[in-house]
């Protein structure tokens, strides 16, 4: 019998179970352990038949694909042995690769509870309660696939849970397992970043170019090389129990890019091909998800249809499908410009991708294109039972094999289904929307949505629900462009009508907040912004809950965010209650200044025990503000004394109007239209041509505007030690206490002035944040605040012109 040695034992016990299932010789060292463990139990044998024999004989059945003989062997053991582990687990092993999930579990079960320590029954268990939907459970167990705590990844994800707000953190992510688990896992690494935090990638030299055009990716090492420093590290393949994902909160919008030169030149070399174009994949690492290359390549044969072999490494098998009638691409294909690139980028051009279970699905769903996936007869657990669509991927359908092996059958029903796509393709390109491909449509939509497109995404979207209403997916996306086009009672009808369909939809939920506190309905809009916190339960009730507590608030969301709330830190001191502040490091020696703040706590740094940690934008809730409660009593920050004594000196001698300006709030603006909430400095030049008016410059970033400005302005700058030497916003504050209007787009600035109780006019885009409402030129967050609203997208003449008036009148008066 071969022998393990302890090496390959260690490497077999932190191998993941892909590559148990996908790699023929990993699975027989696999079987072989279990085999050798048995023999260890020195099972007696006297009364019954040669068990090591037979035990012997299932392993080489299973090795040669005779799973179903092998499991009648191994059934017949346990009638004599039934406590045998590594019998019972072979047993469940082969249940749950036969697709047999509800037969397996009870037996990896029994594993547990007769071996607790078994390094593979978690996995297994994990992957069938997934398979079955069982998001808790199954998520549960498959993070002890590796039966190791892995403390880093604990504390990754208990900092992520109680953190939403992640600025400044670095976070290293470490891949696991092949190309199509970090494909589909990488969806979580824009909602990271989307959260503030610096995303680190830990990959293999061949993701290196695709991982590269990726936005969300701040940087990237290659495996088994020094990482660069970090705050927090994780697996990837961990970030799904981290989120404690369930079906409803997968993150489903497309989030790779492929690289746009090479989707132009690719669409220049196909652009010619007037046909409906597929690319067709039929195998991968794992044989028993291939399908015969031929088979695949026959649909190259329907009318008004090209076919396109995205397959790579199947030279012999690309010479023989050639007669078929199948198109193929040279040999630099994905290698000139890195594995994935050309890929990537021809998906970009084609109708639709037709694969098996592939790294080539996952990125052609990632990508958000049309993607057919050909499914064994007990695939793998992320395709779950009996879907046709899938969860993970909006734009994926799924073709299984309903008997085992049978290849046929799948072929046939994609061939019916192909013929009445490209049928419906034909009619819509004469009758425009005449078509049944709903994924292309759905695709399509959240494209237009991300190239700022609202009309023709909601044209997209509500045809979708004409043909399939009650899908909350599609009225989720009705209601968000309802929102962006400021059409806030459609809206909220259909933010309504996704919470009748799933009371526990929360993304619905903080839509509908956003629409109601927009609406100026802030009581209603707190209570359903707050719907998404999962440690709800947790949070006080009532403010009285906090008479003479300590109180920690935790950090949320942008500096804006944290100027604005911080005041309820007032109402919480008057309580009488010890008040704990973690803060941005940015604001930490501003707000040290205030009165009513005990302490303030970088934000990373070790938190102290208290009796509540209440998060910051928790507080309205907790206050139940509506605009009659709002604490609008102004200054409720200060600068420091010596610091306005310096900044009055230095513009004593200015005797102007002054007035400080800010044009840009940096890499955070979007690029949507009618939302981007930066004015560049080429729009100002009237208002910075006033008479009598000096104007000083606030802005930290996109300060290269300055030197485009004509040589009859100008605009005085403070220097690179402004608001460093002394701390973030320590001068600003200062030097806005001198001034006698602050001038800005909605920034931290304007925030900052507001709370300061400074004159503020604040530039805000024709759709604005929440907190400004509609239709006001008052806010009653801020009471020496004026807003000036853009009425159409993108045009800030109107505005530009209104402030230029004002602006003179008032320093006529004065």
């Amino acid at each position: 019998m071969k022998k393990i040695s302890r090496a390959s034992l260690l490497a077999l016990f932190l191998a993941p179970v892909s590559m148990c299932s996908n790699n023929k010789n990993l699975e027989t060292e696999y079987l072989f352990l279990a085999q050798e463990c048995y023999e260890k139990e020195k099972i007696p044998t006297a009364t019954v038949p040669d068990i090591q024999k037979l035990f012997s004989h299932a392993y080489k059945l299973c090795n040669d694909g005779k799973e179903e003989e092998a499991l009648k062997i191994y059934q017949e053991i346990l009638k004599h042995q039934p406590n045998s582990v590594e019998v019972l687990y072979n047993c469940a092993f082969i249940l749950r690769k036969r697709g047999e999930l509800v037969e397996a579990i009870p037996l990896y079960e029994k594993v547990l509870a007769l071996k607790p320590t078994h390094p593979y029954v978690r996995m297994g268990l994990g992957q069938a309660y997934l398979a079955l939907e069982d998001f808790e459970k199954g998520w549960d167990f498959f993070e002890d696939r590796c039966n190791n705590p892995r403390n880093d990844v604990k504390k990754f994800a208990d900092y992520i849970r109680n953190n939403y707000d992640l600025t400044g953190k670095k976070l290293l992510l470490k891949i696991e397992r092949g190309f199509d688990d970090t494909f589909m896992i990488l969806r979580y690494a824009k909602l990271l970043k989307e959260r503030g935090a610096t995303i680190i990638i830990e990959a293999p030299k061949e993701l290196m170019p695709i991982l590269s055009l990726q936005n969300y990716i701040d940087r990237t090492f290659l495996v088994n090389t020094p990482p660069p420093e970090f705050d927090f590290a994780t697996i990837t393949l961990s970030l799904p129990w981290t989120f404690k994902t369930t079906e409803q909160t997968i993150p489903k919008q497309p989030y790779l890019v492929a690289d746009q030169k090479l989707v132009a030149q690719w669409h220049e070399k196909l652009k010619s091909d007037t046909q409906f174009k597929i690319g067709i994949v039929w195998k991968g690492t794992n044989s028993a998800y291939a399908i015969p290359a031929t088979l695949l390549a026959s649909l190259a044969q329907l009318k008004d249809v090209s076919v396109y072999a995205l397959q790579k490494d199947s030279a012999g098998e690309l010479t023989a499908i050639s007669p078929c009638g199948v198109k193929t691409f040279d040999t630099n294909f994905d290698v000139a410009h890195g594995p994935f690139m050309d890929s990537a980028a021809v998906m970009k051009n084609l109708d639709l991708v037709i694969t098996v279970d592939t790294a080539t699905a996952h990125l052609a769903g990632s990508l958000g294109i049309p993607v057919w996936t050909l499914l064994s007869y007990a695939p793998d657990w992320r395709w779950f039972t009996k879907r046709e669509d899938c969860p993970w991927y909006p734009t994926m359908r799924l073709f299984r094999q309903r008997a085992l092996g049978d290849w046929h059958d799948v072929i046939t029903r994609v061939v019916t289904e192909l013929e009445k796509t490209v049928h419906s393709k034909k009619v819509a390109s004469v009758q425009p929307k005449a078509t049944t491909d709903i994924n292309t449509l759905f695709s399509q939509g959240i494209q237009l949505v991300e190239q700022g497109k609202i009309e023709d995404a909601l044209n997209n979207f509500t045809y979708i629900n004409e043909k399939y209403p009650r899908n909350t997916q599609v009225l989720y996306n009705i209601a968000g462009c309802y929102r962006r086009l400021g059409k806030l009672k459609d809206a909220a009808e259909q933010y309504n009508l996704v919470l009748a369909l799933d009371q526990k939809n929360t993304d619905a939920a903080f839509g509908l907040a956003l629409v109601r506190h927009t609406q100026g309905e802030m009581k209603q809009g707190w209570e359903l912004f707050n719907l998404w916190r999962k440690d709800i339960d947790l949070l006080p009730k009532s403010p009285l809950q906090l008479i003479d507590k300590k109180v920690l608030i935790k950090v949320e969301w942008g500096l804006g965010d944290m100027i604005n709330f911080i005041r309820y830190a007032q109402n919480i001191h008057e309580l009488g209650a010890q008040v704990i502040v973690q803060s941005h490091k940015a604001l930490v020696k501003l707000l040290t200044r205030c009165p009513y703040i005990d302490g303030v706590i970088p934000h990373g740094s070790p938190l102290p025990k208290t009796d509540f940690q209440v998060p910051l934008l928790y507080l309205p809730t907790l206050f139940q503000t509506d605009e009659k409660k709002v604490p609008n009593t102004v200054p409720y920050l200060t600068p420091d004394p010596q610091l306005e004594k310096y900044w009055c000196d230095k513009l004593a001698t200015d005797a102007n109007f002054k007035v400080g300006i800010c044009w840009d709030m940096g890499h955070y603006d979007t690029n949507v239209a009618g939302w981007k909430r930066a004015c560049p400095l080429e729009n100002w030049h009237d208002i910075l041509r006033t008479n009598n008016v000096s104007f000083y410059c606030l802005q930290k970033e996109q300060l290269d505007q300055l030197a485009t400005l004509p040589a009859d302005i100008k605009v005085h700058q403070f220097g690179t030690d402004f608001d460093t030497k002394n701390g973030g916003f320590m001068d600003s504050a200062a030097v806005m206490k001198q001034l006698d209007l602050v001038i800005t787009v909605d920034t931290a600035i304007a925030h900052l002035a507001g709370a300061l109780g400074v004159p503020t006019w604040v530039m805000l885009p024709y759709h604005t944040d929440y907190r400004w409402m509609r239709n006001r030129t008052d806010t009653p967050w801020y009471p020496t605040m004026k807003l000036f609203r853009s009425q159409t997208p993108d045009d800030w003449k109107p505005i530009i012109k209104n402030i230029t008036k004002e602006l003179k009148k008032l320093t006529h008066k004065k």
